[in-house]
């Protein structure tokens, strides 16, 4: 249609449409705005005819869309301008394609396909780089294609469940090592041929590289010396998420712009090529940390290691510290480290070298959580203490109010939640447990906490407390109002609460007390008359005759009542029972930890 022809015909629907309104005008009796008198008209009127107009203006917009969704029905894919097409070539791009090890052969990415709508779509894919821009290993597409269409765009560097490169692949991309902005290599095995190449790809400035993860596990080999001694300073001084899993330590870091840093190692090939300080100062040059996880990555710590006390690291914006290594490798570098209280921190110790002991533990642990103590508003705390076959015990802090967030890596985002601080270590002799209890109130702002969760798993594994060691703790802790007793450990927690021998009470502000997974009519501890149902009776009858504390709720659940019907437990509910002042809950009566 030319130029001409589309005025007339706007000329004619414009002529259309006023005669219409002028029809319509008449209809309503609507003064024309030759005949509007500011002055002649009352008030009154004058607002009549807004809310007529008003109405008229609406019903016109209905119109107006059902007009303009008519048009739109009607465009042509083709007529979509060039903004739309780069969004949905985008969208399909993000859309993983299936490897060429799939049972249904390799399958052409979604975005190819569109292109061929038409022409138009085709030149416009064809020259918008940033479709071409990630080389992927396991499409049916040619790679070189991709590299050459991608223009001057930043690359992204991958592969997939189905075939990894090989050397002279990454050698070829290394001529584009100006534009590769993420390199991300391993999810299936690598070659050494392929992981030698990468060392000497990583030997050049990669200025633009922004995520790394390199994945080079599975080999008898060790890939630690492949690293240049400037990976931070020179080679990725921009890097911002580091990912390498047995590749070493990236040594004379300077990396101001590094927000996560993950180094593990298997735990059959310890890297030995460098010291505790060298790990020291590589975070120390790394002030913007906001993830750290280390696996396996410390040396085995020298005569001097007790001496590096004075060498702490400050990493301010931490939001998530993961350790884990063996013996008390953890320990050492974790008291290491100043961190701030909305830390997530997880400290993993496994068997091997020397265990830590409980004053190893405690020391960082202390300094930790009281840190708790100088936020804004101190939050209430939960403690866990769970003993798992004699084989782990776990100390865990928890602000049950904080929610999950999350923090981005190396390829994917993690999830955490801020001042949540865990402590797994293979578990301490008996004497070693009493110790902690002992000193755990001590060690930690007790004033905080308002919960403690005990936890045993397994029927048979009897946990390596005493009663009097857990009288001690919960001595201490003045602001406890809710305790929950899960598995053996129960019936060590309720000899302590009894308190038979002593005549202050025993954490006199309990309020709540949930009971969980127990034998109620086996014996409470090896060569000690009486049953988990007849302590649970004798201590919260003693501790109301006694000192006229009552809770305010019991809750029994999933507690094995063996052949016995589930109303043995309905004496708990006598009315009047501790002055009627408890809430008695029982449900779930079944046998806990069955197959």
């Amino acid at each position: 249609m030319d130029s001409q022809s589309s005025d007339d015909l706007g000329s004619t629907a414009l002529a259309h449409w006023l005669a219409a309104y002028s029809a319509r005008a008449a209809d309503l009796k609507l003064p024309s705005d030759t005949d509007i008198v500011l002055h002649d008209l009352s008030v009154n009127r004058t607002t009549a005819l807004r809310g007529l107009l008003d109405a008229e203006v609406t019903g016109l917009r209905i119109v107006m869309s059902k007009i303009l969704h008519t048009r739109n029905r009607l465009s042509t894919c083709d007529s979509l301008p060039s903004e739309i097409l780069e969004h949905i070539f985008m969208d399909l791009a993000g859309q993983s394609p299936m490897s060429l090890g799939s049972k249904d052969g390799p399958v052409a990415l979604g975005w190819v396909n569109v292109t061929h709508v038409s022409r138009r779509w085709r030149n416009t894919a064809i020259n918008y780089a940033a479709l071409w821009s990630t080389i992927a290993f396991d499409i049916s597409q040619p790679w070189p294609v991709f590299l050459e269409r991608s223009k001057d765009a930043p690359l992204t560097i991958i592969d997939g469940s189905g075939r990894s490169p090989n050397a002279k692949h990454v050698d070829e991309l290394s001529a584009h090592s100006q534009r590769i902005r993420v390199l991300s290599l391993g999810r299936t095995k690598l070659s050494s041929q392929c992981i030698a190449a990468l060392g000497r790809m990583l030997h050049k400035p990669h200025l633009a590289l922004h995520t790394i993860l390199i994945e080079a596990g599975g080999h008898s080999s060790s890939f630690d010396d492949i690293l240049p001694p400037d990976l931070m300073s020179r080679v990725i001084p921009n890097v911002v998420h580091l990912d390498l899993r047995s590749m070493g330590l990236p040594l004379g870091a300077n990396a101001n712009s590094l927000q996560s840093l993950q180094l593990s190692h298997s735990h059959k090939s310890r890297p030995t090529a460098y010291t505790i300080e060298d790990l020291l100062d590589t975070l120390r040059h790394s002030p913007s940390l906001q993830l750290l996880s280390l696996g396996y990555m410390m040396p085995a710590p020298d005569d001097e290691a007790h001496d590096l006390h004075a060498n702490h690291v400050s990493l301010p914006h931490l939001k998530v510290l993961s350790l884990q290594d063996q013996g008390r490798l953890c320990t050492i570098i974790w008291s290491l480290l100043d961190v701030p209280a909305t830390t997530e921190v997880l400290i993993k110790e496994q068997p091997g070298y020397e265990l830590s002991t409980v004053h190893d533990i405690l020391a960082p642990f202390s300094t930790h959580s009281h840190r708790y103590l100088n936020q804004p508003t101190p939050p209430d705390l939960q403690l866990d203490i769970d003993v798992y076959v004699r084989t782990t015990t776990t100390l865990r802090l928890i602000c049950p109010g904080k929610r999950q967030r999350s923090i981005p890596t190396a390829g994917t985002t993690r999830t955490y939640t801020p001042m949540r601080l865990s402590v797994l270590t293979p578990s301490f002799k008996r004497q070693d447990h009493d110790v902690l209890c002992v000193s755990l109130p001590a060690a930690i702002p007790t004033e905080l906490i308002k919960e403690i969760r005990f936890n045993s798993q397994y029927h048979g594994a009897w946990p390596s407390f005493t009663p009097r060691g857990i009288r001690s703790m919960l001595s201490g802790m003045k602001a406890l109002s809710t305790l929950e007793l899960k598995g053996p450990f129960a019936g060590y927690v309720l000899l302590a609460l009894s308190g038979d021998d002593e005549q202050a009470p025993v954490a006199p502000t309990l309020k709540h007390l949930r009971v969980d997974a127990v034998w109620f009519y086996e014996e409470v501890l090896p060569g000690r008359a009486g049953s988990f149902l007849e302590l649970l009776d004798h201590t919260l009858d003693t501790r109301y005759a006694r000192h006229g504390l009552a809770l305010e709720s019991l809750s029994v659940r999933s507690c094995n009542e063996r052949a016995e019907p589930a109303t043995k437990v309905e004496h708990l509910k006598d009315p009047g029972r501790w002055g009627g002042r408890t809430r008695v809950s029982t449900y779930e009566m079944v046998e806990p930890f069955s197959d």
